[in-house]
């Protein structure tokens, strides 16, 4: 009897994980559709990225050249600016944005906060 609820324990706690893990995807997947990026006339012409959905959404961009970066939390209908010009944006050789809900923040596949640009990243949880 201790075998198999040990078992099912094991099993129950597999699914979990696997469940946990496509739902952080899904979540990136949504928050990375919630995005827009655009120069801000209003801002100095700064880049920047605006929140086109209902929730708020952590943005993590990187520059191609590997060497600039930030986070930005947006609310719902507003703009994060990354202080970075037209002509910066340029010289970095453009940039990633990495986008998660609101008290997450996008790791790569080691587990590690992005500080490059990556292929793939999941959403983890802040813990604040």
């Amino acid at each position: 009897m201790f075998k198999t609820t040990r078992l099912i324990g094991l099993v129950v706690c597999i699914l979990l994980y696997r469940g946990c893990v496509h739902a952080q995807a899904a979540y990136a997947a949504t928050a990375t559709n919630c995005i827009s990026s655009f120069y801000d006339q209003k801002m100095y012409n700064w880049f920047a990225y605006s929140n086109n959905c209902t929730d708020a959404v952590t943005v993590t961009f990187e520059s191609r050249d590997g060497h600039h970066g930030g986070t930005l939390d947006i609310r719902p209908g507003r703009n994060g600016n990354t202080g970075y010009t037209e002509r910066e944006i340029e010289a970095m050789g453009g940039v990633e944005a990495y986008a998660c809900p609101e008290h997450y923040i996008p790791v790569d596949s080691n587990d590690r906060n992005i500080t490059k640009p990556v292929n793939a990243f999941r959403c983890k949880y802040r813990g604040y």
